[in-house]
């Protein structure tokens, strides 16, 4: 049942029928009364009613007040109905049990009307309160519900989007790359072997792009799994060097390495992906850099001796001041203009941030000055 806030409904149980006309005379006024005068009817009651405030005897026939009360609080529909014990024993033992039972307050026989009128209205702004909490705690448990669901909605979609990218671009983009493999086999001229080449670049290029962003669905997704095996860092190192010797030689760049990361122990996580960060730095390097050298490395952290620091060095463009902190944003305007002149779609750098992050707990850095070049620098945690 419904009360009105200007009418809350109080139940009293008692077996005395003087002790409910007396609080019904001074009660009524403000509060809709309803009573019974043993403990079964009163459970039936409050079960029917559903009163905002219950005043309970503790001395009854048959079932008693505390009684009454366990079976109250055993029940969903009863339990956050507030009690008051009302009662003539003094005993502080009887007090506790009520308390312990459930029972908000406790007032004694004879009745001290304005100190039960008080109590009374204390309870029921606490009620109220309470009310009004687990109501915007249940809008709130639905909101968050339905921002579950949007977001595996939303997971979902990109599951779909990345099985479309899987299937509708790279088919055909590994069709292009090896009919180009193919037309390079065969007697071409100096014009049409240029024309490969440039198609075989760009090709190249969408394949990296569309494999960065399959890889950032999937880090989203949660779907790439480490593979924590240990592995050499000088081995590493030393591959990196192999795969991107021969650009930098076309560019006229000298591309060097530290060498001495044998010394450094065995490391343990995913091999793969940190190689992938260092191709993705070095790529940068590369594009950015039209003279001069680039040198790359890693050093155990003075800091964290539990993590290796990386860096790639080049002698390219720069990157001014107030550009930097934006370079690691997707689609940033910095990275607009350079690859205007440049090439590439900028998605290398939020690559390797999510990855450094999610595999290694690492982080990436730079440091750059306009006109003499840049200095990348990544942390991760590699050994135990």
């Amino acid at each position: 049942m419904i009360t009105t806030p200007d009418r809350p409904t109080i139940l009293i149980i008692d077996d005395q029928a003087d002790n409910i006309r007396l609080l019904n005379e001074f009660l009524q006024d403000r509060y809709r009364i309803v009573f019974a005068t043993d403990g079964e009817r009163g459970l039936r009651l409050a079960l029917e009613q559903q009163p905002d405030l219950i005043l309970l005897d503790v001395v009854m026939p048959e079932m008693d007040g505390h009684e009454v009360c366990r079976r109250l609080m055993s029940q969903k529909e009863t339990r956050g109905i507030p009690v008051i014990f009302c009662t003539s024993l003094q005993f502080e033992e009887m007090e506790t049990i009520g308390l312990s039972l459930g029972a908000v307050d406790y007032v004694t026989k004879p009745f001290k009307i304005e100190v039960v009128k008080q109590r009374i209205k204390n309870h029921l702004e606490l009620k109220q309160y309470r009310d009004r909490l687990e109501q915007t705690v249940a809008i709130q448990t639905a909101e968050l519900r339905l921002a579950k669901e949007n977001a595996e909605a939303g997971d979902r979609a990109k599951r779909d989007l990345l099985g479309l990218f899987s299937h509708e671009l790279r088919t055909p983009l590994n069709s292009i790359l090896g009919f180009l493999e193919l037309l390079s086999l065969t007697e071409l001229d100096k014009k049409q072997k240029e024309y490969c080449a440039i198609i075989n670049e760009s090709s190249q290029s969408l394949a990296d792009m569309l494999m960065g962003i399959l890889d950032l669905v999937e880090m989203e997704l949660g779907q790439i799994i480490p593979d924590n095996t240990p592995f050499d860092l000088a081995d590493v190192l030393q591959e990196t060097h192999t795969r991107h010797w021969l650009r930098a030689q076309k560019k006229g760049i000298d591309l060097q390495f530290q060498d001495d990361a044998s010394s450094l122990p065995l490391a343990i996580g995913s091999r793969k992906h940190l190689a992938k960060v260092l191709d993705h730095l070095l790529d940068n390097a590369i594009k950015f850099t039209s003279q001069g050298h680039i040198a790359f490395g890693v050093v155990r952290s003075t800091d964290r001796p539990d993590y290796g620091q990386f860096f790639v060095r080049d002698t390219g463009v720069g990157i001014e001041e107030g550009h930097r902190e934006f370079i690691m944003q997707p689609f940033s305007q910095v990275e607009a203009v350079l690859n205007r002149q440049h090439g590439g779609l900028g998605m290398g750098l939020v690559w390797c941030n999510k990855v450094l992050a999610r595999f290694f707990e690492g982080r990436l850095w730079v440091e750059s000055t306009v006109g003499q070049g840049s200095t990348f620098y990544f942390e991760a945690k590699l050994w135990g």
